[in-house]
C-alpha cells in the first residue's frame, strides 16, 4: 500500500487507510513521522496532526469502552458511591466518565507535547509526596 502524503489525509473515508499507515509508522518509528513533521509547515503538520488524532479517536473510544465492560462486567466493579454522588443512570454515568477521561487525556496529551516541542522544558517527576508533583524546570537554567 502506498499511503498519501501527510498533509494531504482528510477526514474522507478513503484516508482513514492512510491515516492508520502513518499512526502505524508513528507506533513503530517515531522519529521518521517527527521528521516528516518538520518538513511541513506549522500549520500543515497541526492539520495532519490533528486529522491523525481525529482518525484515532473511534478506536480509542471503542477501547475504552471494552475496558470499561471489563472493569465493571466482568470483575465486578461497582459504581454505588458514583450513582449516589450524581443520582444519575449508570449508562448515563459512563458515558459521562468515558467523556470526561477521553477529554483530560486529549488535553493533558497536548499540553505535555506541546512542552516537548519546545525543546525548552523538562519534566521531573518527584514522588517524595503521596501525590507525585510534577514541577518544569527550564533547560536553559540547568545546562547553562
Amino acid at each position: 500500500m502506498t499511503p498519501l502524503p501527510l498533509e494531504e489525509i482528510g477526514l474522507r473515508g478513503r484516508h482513514h487507510r492512510s491515516a492508520l499507515w502513518w499512526l502505524g509508522l508513528l507506533y513503530r518509528r517515531p522519529k521518521q513521522l517527527n521528521d516528516r513533521l518538520k518538513e511541513l509547515n506549522k500549520s500543515q503538520a497541526a492539520h495532519a496532526s490533528a486529522v491523525l488524532y481525529l482518525h484515532a479517536l473511534p478506536y480509542i473510544v471503542l477501547l475504552s469502552i471494552i475496558g470499561r465492560w471489563l472493569l465493571f462486567s466482568v470483575f465486578g466493579l461497582e459504581l454505588e458511591r458514583s450513582l449516589a454522588i450524581y443520582n444519575i443512570s449508570p449508562i448515563l454515568l459512563h458515558i459521562l466518565f468515558l467523556i470526561t477521561g477521553i477529554w483530560l487525556a486529549m488535553i493533558i496529551g497536548v499540553v505535555f507535547g506541546l512542552f516537548a516541542l519546545t525543546n525548552k522544558w523538562v519534566i521531573i517527576c518527584v514522588y517524595s509526596s503521596p501525590i507525585p508533583v510534577v514541577e518544569f524546570l527550564n533547560t536553559n537554567l540547568l545546562f547553562q
